[in-house]
This record gives C-alpha cells, structure tokens and sequence, in this order.
C-alpha cells in the first residue's frame, strides 16, 4: 500500500523515551546513508508517489528529500534517463529551497533592523520581535491637527492597526522514515489556557495559568522514524516558558528566529528509531500586548510589542510586568496613545511613574488600559508597572476571607483578640476591593 503523506494530529499519549535533539545547519547532511537490503523498484514506485503529492501540495523540503534518496538508490542505475529526471527535479527542488531560505532571511533581517530602532523607545522582552509601521498621514485621510485633538479620530485608527491577540500556531516540515520515505508535515494548531485548576495538595489548586500545547508527530511501528526537521510557529502573544518532549523537559533547546508571524523554534531530532509518536508539550504564559501611537511631524509610527509577566518571588499566582515609552525622537510629541491589552483570566493594578513633567490620561477596563500622553519632550518617559494576579488565587483568598469573617470571635482565646480582629479587618478590606470580580 501507498504511504500517504500524513499531517500531526493532536495527541497525548506518546512515547516515554525523549530522543536525542540537536540544532541544525545543514537540513540534508543526515540523508547521505545507505540505503542497503531493500526492495529497490517497490521503494522508488513509493517515493515517487510521495514526492508527486510533495509537488501537488508544494511541500518543496520533503520533495527535496525523496528525490535526494531516490537519486542514492539509483546511483548504480545505468539508464541515464531516469537519473536525469530526478537529477534536474533536484536541482529545481534546490532552488526553490534557496529562494525560500532567502526571503525568510530578508525578512528576519528586516525585523532585526526595525527593532534596532524601537528598542531604543521601548523595552523589548526576550523572543519578542516589536513591529513598526509607518503611516503617511495622506493615507488616513486626516491631518495631524484632527489626530492631535481628537482621541475618537486615534480609536478608528486602533481598529484596523491593534497589535493581534492571535491563539493559532503553525508547524512545518518533514519526517524521514527507516525506509528511506519522506513525509510532509504541515499544521495549524490552537493554543488555549488550561482551565482545570488541579489540586496538587488538600484546598491548594494549581493556580499558574498556563497554556498547555500537545501536538505529536505521528510514527508506524513498522517503519519507525529516524530523523524529525520540524518548525514550530508560536504567536508572540505567548511566551514559551518551558517544552517537554515525550513527556521530559527537552535536554536541549530548539533554534529560536523572530518572525514575522511569530516565534519559530526549529528542532532537528536525529537518530529517533522511535515507534511511538514523539509528543511535544509546550508551557505557554500569555503575555501583555501593547499597541502605540506616535504621531509625528509627517506621519503616524504604529509600534506593537508584548511583555512577558514575571512571577512575583512573594505571592503566588501573581505577576508583575512593566512597559516603558521613552521619547527618543528628534522633536516633542504630543498625543502619544498607548493601549495595553491584558490577557484573559487576570485581574490587575497599575501605576504610572515618569521621568519628566507632561500631562497623560487613563481609560481603563477589566481587559483594556489606555494611556495618552500630552506634551511630552524629548526624553522624557512614561513606565508603567502592572501588578497582576489569577482571578483563581482571587476567588480562593475570597474564600478564605469569608472563612475567617464567619468565626465567632468568642471562640479566641482572650489575648488573641486583638490580633484577630486585626486579620478580620484585612479580610473585610479584602471582600470590599474584590468585591466585583
């Protein structure tokens, strides 16, 4: 029977056994082998089939490798027409895989310079590639007098230029069988925070809000895989906190590029002989992801960012991030907005701290902070600090509040009193701030 080319699905049960994972530089150095004791017309009819669907779906790496490993087998072949087929699809195979090599590299280039110009305005986190877009003025049919005076004018502009919020995530790339086959791997998966507060010890849930991403590589115990080249597109929303293979933290970690859809982590897991599929788990955190404003003299700059949250060393199930604009352009801005989009399953405080007298402005909602800043010269800054904590932790110190209010206070012993009257005022302080959530 034909082998199909077969896409990931996703999985839980998987393999024990974590395979050796390295980085990689040359994709095909591992596809030189011999390919001895085979059944050489069955697995050429096979590779061929599978490199013609390569062709119809322009999976060009697979494609490149069947044909490198139909070429290996035929290299004692003495009808030079059929070696010369395959020789010129390898050579158009090649360049394509060159051309697509440079214009992701353009492209990574090209975000590595906008950011060597925004991150002398922002603060970048680690694995976080900022966008900048410049926008003519002429473009959006409004002067900079209108934009500068009319914040409703800038909220019209936020709807068609907001930083993306986006939960789907892509993989690509190819899986080398025993036989010698190539298969394909293209997927689009789905990234959702993990709502099932597990209770890890007696009325202690597990209150770090993670995302949990399972995705497996599929596997046939008659004809194992050997090598995994495989590239996985995380949106920059989500920080990847940590990744499990087969269900242990991966030894080493994959080849990290910013991209423009994402983070890409390329894995290159070699020497597999697995017979089960190969799962990996990664732990996501959602981020803050910030849209800015910043009307200058001939055009509107549009910067989006997203901040990673540090857990808080005291509390647990809080977290705390801080934003940061500073005015490094050549002129005083005025008008500057900022919109801060907080990540679902949060409640938050946040205070403003500045270097330098200029007025700013505030709107906020339970997911949604915006910030305008007026008058603002030339290096000065506006940080903004965010406490954040799980509505989950909330909800249990509530409980706990209501507890400790519900007891008599009859039943503590006399020189006590005191200081449980004092722990009953916290907790009515406690309920009145939550009170709403």
């Amino acid at each position: 029977m034909t082998e199909k080319p077969r896409s990931l699905k996703n999985e839980i049960n998987g393999s024990k056994n974590q395979p050796d994972v390295t980085s990689h530089i040359d994709r095909l150095m591992y596809l030189e082998q011999g390919l001895e004791n085979i059944d050489r017309e069955s697995l050429i009819e096979e590779l061929d089939k599978i490199l013609t669907v390569c062709m119809e779906q322009k999976e060009n790496l697979a494609a490149l490798m069947n044909c490198k490993n139909i070429l290996a087998i035929l290299k004692d072949e003495s009808d030079e027409k059929i070696k010369s087929k395959y020789s010129n699809l390898l050579d158009k195979f090649r360049a394509n895989q060159l051309q697509q090599n440079k214009k992701k590299w353009e492209e990574i280039n090209k975000i590595h310079r906008n950011m060597n110009h925004i991150e002398n305005i922002i603060n970048i986190d680690p694995d976080v590639a900022p966008n900048l877009e410049i926008i003519p003025f002429e473009e959006l049919e409004i002067d900079k007098f209108q934009l500068d005076q009319m914040l409703n004018e800038a909220d019209k502009i936020l709807e068609t230029h907001r930083v993306e919020v986006n939960h789907a995530g892509s993989r690509n790339g190819a899986i080398q069988l025993a036989s010698g086959k190539v298969l394909p791997i293209n997927e689009e998966f789905m990234i959702s925070p993990d709502l099932d507060f597990e209770e890890i010890e007696s009325n202690q849930p597990n209150l770090n809000i993670i995302a949990e991403l399972t995705i497996s590589v599929d596997n046939q115990e008659e004809d194992p895989i050997e090598d995994a080249f495989i590239e996985d597109m995380i949106p920059y929303n989500y920080e990847v906190v940590d990744v499990e293979i087969n269900n242990e933290s991966a030894r080493c970690l994959p080849t990290k590029k910013l991209r423009k859809e994402g983070l890409e982590l390329s894995w290159h897991l070699t020497n597999l002989k697995e017979t089960g599929p190969i799962k990996f788990k990664y732990h996501l955190r959602p981020r803050i992801s910030r849209t800015i404003l910043v009307p200058t003299e001939k055009e509107l700059q549009v910067i989006h960012t997203h901040s990673n949250l540090q857990d808080s060393e005291s509390v647990e199930g809080s977290y705390r991030t801080w934003l940061e604009f500073r005015n490094e352009y050549a002129q005083e801005l005025n008008n500057v907005l900022l919109e801060d989009i907080i990540p679902e399953f949060y409640t938050y405080e946040v205070e403003e701290k500045k270097r330098g007298d200029f007025e700013s402005s505030k709107q906020s909602s339970p997911f949604l902070v915006k910030w305008q800043l007026f008058d603002m010269e030339k290096q000065f800054t506006s940080e903004h600090e965010y406490q954040l904590t799980e509505f989950e932790m909330i909800e249990q110190k509530k409980r706990e509040a209501e507890r400790l209010l519900a007891m008599d206070i009859k039943q503590i012993f006399f020189f006590k009193r005191k200081k449980w009257k004092k722990k009953q005022e916290k907790a009515r302080l406690y309920l009145a701030k939550f009170s709403r959530i």
